[in-house]
């Protein structure tokens, strides 16, 4: 039986406890607290007058906060509207004014693109906030042999088809992680994201309609294709990069467990290059950003 101040010390720790977390702010703002705000990004703006626009949030707001605390000025405030480019605007009364936009909404230029087999779902939001910094072009979420059929159905994914719907605000699950990811960029130009469906089987791939949807309808004609597999091989990410002369480049990355051989096959038959990433078996954002970063490396290379 326990003592009494044994009992005392459990009983205080647990209303330290549980009076502690009722004080903290929710999760969405202790993520939000935690990033770097190196450029202010309004998912939307409400029109003010013939030439400027403005966006309004609530007082506890990181931008409000970072504004008047860290950046201490509400004049000439670098910030965008997603998807175009950047403007000075002034904070008045929690509310940003700023020079409406004349371009067209763009999406990010990158020649780096993903077919990415849905990870849970931690990992995928993580990988989409990841990948939006990172600046890749387009992401195509796919189902394969061993991932998790209910990962589909996740709060991250619910009633999500595409950025490049029609109607498509950003202010979901997924248009959350972007904009943090570009906030952290200082880039206003999100990826285009794709999300494959359930009944979207491969029309390329006669013969195997056990299998499931890979993002193989999505030609990419012009691009250079690689797929990263655990299997003996010496072709690596720079080899065929160096060996191609095309300007754009896809990376295949596989769920936990890898690709299967099957799967492997027929990207191969659709032009991909079987690559390795070394003996160690990597997990899928490790993989991600290890196939983004050597991409990103080469192409600046290029440019030099």
């Amino acid at each position: 039986m326990l003592s009494l101040p044994i009992l005392a010390s459990i009983l205080f720790l647990f209303l330290f406890i549980t009076l502690s977390s009722s004080f903290l702010p929710p999760p969405l703002l202790r993520l939000q607290t935690s990033l770097n705000l190196n450029l202010l990004i309004h998912p939307h703006s409400t029109p003010f007058n013939s030439t400027h626009s403005f966006t309004s949030y609530p007082p506890t707001h990181n931008y409000i906060k970072h504004c008047k605390t860290i950046l201490k000025k509400e004049k000439n405030i670098k910030q965008s509207l997603l998807g175009f480019y950047t403007v000075n605007g002034d904070l008045v009364d929690d509310t940003f004014i700023y020079p409406t936009p004349l371009n067209k909404f763009t999406y990010s230029s990158s020649p780096l693109s993903l077919i990415l087999s849905v990870p849970r779902p931690p990992i995928l939001k993580f990988l989409i906030k990841t990948l939006s910094t990172l600046g890749i072009s387009e992401i195509v979420l796919c189902r394969s042999d061993k991932s998790q059929r209910d990962y589909y159905g996740s709060h991250l994914l619910k009633n999500f088809t595409s950025t490049d719907s029609k109607g498509y605000d950003y202010t979901d699950n997924i248009g959350e992680q972007i904009i943090e990811g570009l906030v952290q960029s200082g880039l206003p130009y999100p990826p285009k994201i794709k999300l494959l469906g359930v009944n979207e089987l491969n029309r390329y791939i006669k013969g195997h309609s056990q299998i499931p949807e890979y993002g193989l309808e999505y030609d990419f004609k012009g691009f250079k294709k690689i797929i990263p597999h655990l299997t003996e091989t010496n072709n690596t990410i720079s080899k065929v990069l160096s060996t191609s002369s095309n300007a754009k480049t896809v990376f295949a990355i596989g769920p936990e467990g890898g690709w299967t051989d099957e799967e492997v096959d027929l990207f191969e038959d659709k032009g991909f290059k079987v690559i390795s990433l070394g003996e160690s078996i990597l997990k899928v954002e490790q993989a991600a950003v290890v196939c983004c970063g050597v991409g990103i490396d080469y192409y600046n290379s290029r440019e030099e």
